[in-house]
């Protein structure tokens, strides 16, 4: 029997991580075989075979076409080329520390596009291959939010250049068609909502900071209100997007770890596709 893909969305900080390993626990611990995706869980695997080399080095070509002409105060910025030597080196989190400046909108609208091909990478050859082998794939961040996020700080950046704008538009619409075609859209969708400012202090009470994306701060603007600022774009449009492709929408609040886990494993689980992938009808 074909597998069944559960993807989550939703702003930075707000629940999704914990969530799927609250289901994906609760599911193995009644003989549910589950694998857990995303492009950064996978490019920390120990098996670097196909897809994770190709996810890696993609992974950190993002980096290097997104602030690739950034300065910080000590000068231009020089990125590894080499996958293991940024990961040795810690290199995203360094960069999340980093005040840079220069960031044109090229930069941006460039690391967009490899965000697109490692999604296709990461449908085709990583989350096909697990659904064919009859697992439950739970892929704990969809993959057009870190295309939509890039092409917001492009916007940003350029302002209203005529020059930009309009290929930032069609930029869009094509990443939200693309994303919502055959390879990409799952049999569970779900958009995890809640409070930005409960976000917020969830992610800064996990790792003291937020990550290089965000907030603003490729685009010059950083700190809680920058960060509110992009959150807050990027859930408009999952909003609009989750009514589209009909989503399912796990609203989080201040009620408690256990309560949202909770409600957000009912909601999954109550699901006509998976209580059909769990409770399939006789031959």
């Amino acid at each position: 029997m074909r597998g069944i893909l559960v993807s989550f969305l939703g702003a930075d900080g707000i629940g999704k991580s914990t969530l799927v390993d609250f289901l994906a626990e609760s599911l193995e611990s009644e003989g549910v075989t589950v694998r857990r995706v995303s492009w950064r869980r996978l490019i920390g695997e120990p098996d670097t075979s196909w897809p994770v080399d190709g996810l890696q080095e993609l992974w950190l070509e993002a980096f290097r076409t997104l602030v690739g002409r950034a300065r910080s105060d000590s000068g231009p910025l020089s990125l590894p080329r080499d996958y293991a030597e940024w990961a040795s080196g810690d290199g995203e989190a360094a960069l999340a520390r980093t005040e840079l400046r220069g960031v044109g909108p090229a930069g941006p609208l460039a690391s967009a596009l490899v965000g697109l091909a490692g999604g296709v990478l990461l449908a085709g050859d990583a989350v096909e291959p697990a659904l064919e082998r009859g697992e439950v794939v739970l892929q704990e961040t969809f993959p057009f939010k870190q295309v939509l996020k890039k092409l917001l700080v492009c916007r940003r950046i350029a302002g209203d250049d005529p020059a930009w704008s309009p290929l930032l538009d069609r930029m869009q619409a094509m990443a939200e068609d693309v994303f919502g075609g055959r390879l990409f859209q799952p049999d569970v969708g779900v958009l995890v909502d809640g409070p930005l400012d409960l976000a917020f202090r969830w992610r800064t009470a996990q790792s003291g900071h937020v990550g290089l994306l965000e907030d603003y701060r490729v685009a010059g603007d950083s700190g809680e209100a920058a960060y509110l600022r992009l959150q807050q774009e990027t859930v408009e449009v999952f909003r609009r997007l989750a009514g589209q492709w009909d989503w399912l929408i796990h609203q989080v609040d201040g009620s408690g770890l256990e309560a949202n886990l909770g409600r957000g494993r009912a909601l999954v689980l109550g699901h006509p596709a998976f209580r059909r992938f769990l409770n399939p009808a006789p031959c």
